[in-house]
């Protein structure tokens, strides 16, 4: 004989049945955080914040920047690639997610495993200007003074295993030219020592010195982009052909993140980088927007991680 299934239980069945089919829950549904792995003030920074107010208002959600600094962007991306995958913690980092891992003996992060590609939302090009009182006009003369007196000429960075530190240390391997190397802790004070006169020339992200270029409080030597901007001739200009290199700023999700969020969090990014306000906002501090897609960002990380574990290599750098 079959035992009666009670009433409440048929009227609950078709409820458990369904449960699996519900559509999930749309993203966002909370606040959203950014991690932001450098101190407030740069240009990294400034650009994390005004993606996620672009955000915010596309969203309809908070989307809140979370400085995280430490240990060269190290201890910020370790704590993205440990965030739980559900779309509520993203990373927004500089070309340093690439460089470190072959400048660090150890990272808090494996950038194959641990992090998906979302999308670069821009570039910065590097330049090498110098202090007008130093008899140095173009990157000929600059080769020529270091080669007269190896080891006498000196630049400032943002620091050691910066991507214009790097730059400057590809210009040196390609010239065979020895110039001391002054780190300092972040863009303005490498700036500042320049104008100042305490270094020869400082190796500088464009949007932090190419005011002072156009001021003439510093004179440009060259970028490392593939042609002259705002004047400055490159690098491939002045015969060395190939030598080019950037600075991308770029969103992150941990991994496991589902595809359908982080294709909606591209194409959200991708719709506020077309709109000619933006392009010209960008480019007047400094910025190219490249707006690529996921997978096309995959391919460029790969290769931007080979090409600065090359000059780190060819250069026995290593961070302190």
């Amino acid at each position: 004989m079959r035992t009666p299934i009670p009433r409440r239980a048929l009227l609950a069945a078709p409820l458990v049945l369904a449960g699996p089919a519900r559509a999930q829950p749309a993203w966002p549904d909370r606040p959203v955080r950014v991690i932001g792995p450098v101190a407030p003030g740069g240009p990294t920074d400034q650009l994390a914040r005004q993606s996620a107010r672009e955000l915010t208002n596309r969203l309809g959600q908070p989307v809140v920047v979370e400085n995280r600094p430490g240990a060269g962007a190290n201890i910020g991306i370790g704590q993205a690639a440990r965030a739980t995958p559900d779309g509520t913690t993203l990373l927004f980092v500089s070309a340093a997610i690439a460089i470190n891992p072959s400048l660090y003996a150890t990272v808090p992060y494996d950038l194959a495993r641990d992090l998906v590609p979302v999308t670069r939302v821009g570039t910065s090009f590097n330049i090498i200007a110098a202090f007008p009182a130093r008899p140095l006009a173009d990157i000929a003369g600059l080769v020529a003074a270091a080669r007269a007196r190896p080891g006498a000429l000196t630049y400032s960075s943002p620091g050691i295993g910066t991507s214009p530190h790097l730059a400057m240390e590809m210009l040196k391997q390609r010239a065979g030219i020895d110039i001391l190397h002054v780190p300092f802790n972040g863009a303005a004070p490498a700036v500042q020592a320049a104008l100042g006169g305490q270094v020869d020339m400082v190796s500088s992200s464009l949007p932090v010195a190419q005011a002072h270029v156009a001021a003439g409080t510093l004179r440009g030597l060259a970028v490392t982009g593939p042609s002259a901007i705002g004047g400055v001739p490159s690098l491939v200009e002045q015969g060395f052909v190939g030598l080019v290199s950037d600075n991308f700023q770029a969103f992150f999700a941990p991994a496991g993140t589902p595809p359908a969020i982080v294709a909606r969090l591209a194409a959200t990014l991708h719709g506020w980088l077309a709109e000619p306000e933006t392009v010209t906002a960008m480019t007047r501090q400094g910025f190219s927007i490249i707006a690529d897609s996921p997978a096309n960002f995959a391919l460029a990380l790969r290769a931007e991680s080979a090409l600065w574990a090359g000059v780190v290599r060819a250069g026995n750098i290593r961070a302190e």
